[in-house]
C-alpha cells in the first residue's frame, strides 16, 4: 500500500494507484474520479491515465455546470461540459440534472429531454493526439443524428430525425463543411464564461460528467 500525506497533489498521488492495476482491468476501461481531481492539470493525471487506455469520468461541481460559448468561429456552446451545436432548440439548454431521488415519472420525463438534447452533441472523431487534443464530429455529419440544411446528406434521414433551425448557406455548428464539421480541441467549457483556456481537463460529449476516451 502506498500512502500520500494530506494536501498532496491529487494527480501525483492517484496515478500510482491506477498504474498498479496493470492489465487486470479489461477494455474498455473507465475511471471514475471525484471532484478532488477536477482541477488537477492534465500532465499530472489526465494524460498519463489516457495513455493507459482509460476513459476518465468526473463529477462536476455545481459551479462548473452551466452554458458557455464554444470555441470562436465554431457556432457551438458548452453545456455542463458537453459541446453542442448552437442550433440547439429552445428549451433544451437548461435541464434539471437526473437525480436518484426523483419520482419515476419525473425521472422518465427528464431523461427524455436529456436524450433529445444529446442528439445535438458533438462526438469524438478519431483517436486522441499525443498533446491530448482530438477531433470532434458535428451532429449532422454522417452518421447524422440531426437533419441540417447545410449538410444535404443529413436531410436524407427520416423525418423522425430532428431537423435543426439552421439557415441554408449560413455557417452553423451542426452541418457546415468548415470549420464546424470536424475540428480539434483539448479544453472544456465548464471553467470559463468565455473561450475555454488551454491546459485544463477536457470534458466532452457523452454526459455532463464524462471526459473523452483516448481511443
Amino acid at each position: 500500500m502506498k500512502l500520500a500525506p494530506a494536501g498532496s497533489n491529487k494527480g501525483l498521488s492517484g496515478l500510482p494507484a491506477v498504474e498498479a492495476l496493470g492489465d487486470r482491468i479489461g477494455k474498455p476501461r473507465h475511471l471514475i474520479a471525484d471532484r478532488a481531481y477536477n482541477f488537477v492539470t492534465d500532465d499530472k493525471f489526465a494524460f498519463p491515465v489516457w495513455r493507459l487506455g482509460y476513459t476518465t469520468i468526473y463529477d462536476l461541481h455545481p459551479n462548473q455546470r452551466g452554458t458557455h460559448p464554444g470555441p470562436d468561429g465554431t457556432h457551438t456552446i458548452w453545456i455542463d461540459g458537453t459541446l453542442y451545436s448552437a442550433s440547439l432548440p429552445t428549451g433544451l439548454e437548461d435541464l434539471d440534472p437526473i437525480d436518484v431521488d426523483m419520482k419515476d415519472e419525473v425521472r422518465a420525463r427528464t431523461e427524455r429531454r436529456h436524450q433529445a438534447r444529446q442528439a445535438y452533441a458533438f462526438v469524438p472523431h478519431g483517436a486522441r493526439r499525443p498533446d491530448g487534443s482530438r477531433r470532434y464530429r458535428g451532429p449532422a455529419v454522417s452518421p447524422a443524428r440531426v437533419r441540417c440544411p447545410n449538410n444535404p446528406i443529413s436531410m436524407r434521414a427520416p423525418q423522425s430525425v430532428p431537423t435543426t433551425s439552421c439557415t441554408p448557406g449560413t455557417a452553423c455548428g451542426a452541418g457546415a463543411r468548415s470549420p464546424c464539421q470536424t475540428w480539434t480541441t483539448r479544453t472544456c467549457g465548464c471553467r470559463s464564461s468565455t473561450a475555454p483556456s488551454p491546459g485544463k481537463r477536457p470534458i466532452t460529449a457523452g454526459s455532463a460528467s464524462r471526459a473523452s476516451s483516448p481511443t
